[in-house]
């Protein structure tokens, strides 16, 4: 499966503000909401990277869900998830529903852990902090939360307490998730079938 990721730390707000007056409605209301330039470039840039991917960069109509969750009516069939962790946006395309997440890899949130995750999330850890390996822990951390919110992302259902907790090794969507490390960050994909691998295809600008 193809992950389409674009990276826009060396993108000024300057290079890209002519695009918002392109943007869809809901778009551009969120952009100008936005008081940090950074936050204007990575959410004028999501779209385009939405575009690029389901629409060979033309202008398309988003429509979303009760929760947020964005999705097209036309062209029909196809499906969409998109993320922005840190400096990086990923944008993946189905026939089916799909989630994505990409997180930047940094010292995770030991409270997260605490709260969060579930018994059987706490073996896994339990394993990778035996094995001590190429910062196991830590990476198996951003593996597991990354996986939640991409499955969240698939259902469409919204973030909140009680469905963070939920033990994602009991969800029947666990067996097709996959998570693949990009340039310090964790990427987690779950779609609607089993995949092999994810295919990496970076961008420079959308």
């Amino acid at each position: 499966m193809k992950v389409y990721i674009l990276d826009v730390k060396n993108i000024s707000f300057e290079e890209c503000k002519e695009f918002i007056e392109f943007l869809t409605p809901k778009r551009k209301e969120r952009v100008k909401r936005y008081i940090d330039d950074k936050k204007k470039v990575i959410s004028i840039y999501t779209e385009l990277l939405i575009r690029k991917v389901v629409n060979e960069g033309k202008p398309i109509d988003i429509y979303y869900n009760e929760y947020g969750k964005p999705y097209l009516k036309e062209p029909k069939g196809i499906y969409f998830s998109v993320a922005h962790g840190r400096d990086k946006i990923v944008c993946v395309m189905d026939n089916e529903e799909i989630g994505i997440d990409i997180e930047y890899i940094d010292v995770f949130n030991e409270n997260i852990v605490k709260n969060y995750f579930s018994e059987s999330e706490h073996r896994i850890l339990k394993v990778y902090d035996v094995i001590k390996i190429d910062n196991g822990y830590n990476k198996a951390c951003y593996r597991i939360w990354t996986s939640k919110e991409a499955l969240l992302k698939k259902r469409g259902t919204g973030f909140n307490k009680g469905s963070f907790k939920e033990d994602i090794t009991k969800c029947p969507e666990y067996k097709n998730i996959i998570s693949k490390e990009v340039d310090g960050y964790m990427i987690s994909v779950c779609p609607s079938k089993k995949i092999t691998e994810l295919e990496i295809i970076e961008y420079k600008k959308a």
